[in-house]
């Protein structure tokens, strides 16, 4: 007859809840936290009487309030009166993350707010369309694409 010893293996359960399971909890809440990545392109168009603009100094600020000041993307517009920022913007996970977007154009006084946004979730397409006859008092119109 034989005798031997029977081991549970209750040794490596921890080792593997700790190794496998605490880091996928980890994983998850930083994903809910922070948001899924979400590509997005902003396109910003000068016009002045419907003509395109070129050479317009444009500054484009994502997620920092209705503001010209802080890290955004500075650009010019092209021939076809176009400065566009192409980025992975940040989508909730369980709900739709709120997203900012300021416009500004310089002029002779410095940065000039154009247009801003407040919205909910980051669409795919942010168009902005802006009159800059007058540099200081710009109007703009949006559109929404996903």
């Amino acid at each position: 007859m034989m005798s031997g010893h029977l081991t549970s293996g209750h040794g490596t359960l921890p080792i593997l809840t700790f190794f496998g399971v605490i880091p996928l909890i980890i994983v998850g809440v930083a994903v809910v936290l922070d948001g899924r990545p979400h590509h997005q392109e902003i396109v910003v168009t000068a016009l002045s009487a419907g003509n395109p603009q070129s050479g317009i100094p444009v500054r484009i600020l994502v997620d920092q309030g209705a503001t010209c000041d802080g890290d955004g993307y500075d650009l010019e517009a092209n021939d076809r009166g176009i400065a566009g920022v192409s980025h992975a913007a940040r989508l909730g996970v369980l709900e739709a993350r709120r997203q900012s977007v300021a416009v500004c154009l310089h002029g002779e006084g410095g940065w000039t707010l154009a247009w801003s946004s407040h919205h909910r979730s980051a669409p795919a397409l942010l168009s902005i369309a802006c009159d800059v006859t007058d540099a200081n008092a710009p109007e703009c119109e949006t559109r929404f694409a996903d």
